[in-house]
């Protein structure tokens, strides 16, 4: 819970930033795809923390 906290400290300027890029240019494909990546990232991110913590308790 603490590293998921550590990491959207780090990640939230990304975050906001990605989102403006967005906002600002709706038909930025470029901005468009750096939020997916992202996005993508911080799901992975999880799914990892996920199966680190499963093999913790096995």
């Amino acid at each position: 819970m603490i590293f998921r906290q550590k990491l959207w400290i780090l990640m939230h300027p990304f975050l906001q930033l990605s989102y403006l890029h967005v906002k600002k240019f709706p038909f930025n494909f470029l901005s468009v795809k750096f939020n997916l990546l992202i996005h993508l990232l911080l799901v992975m991110m999880n799914i990892l923390q996920r199966f680190h913590h499963g093999l913790i308790v096995v």
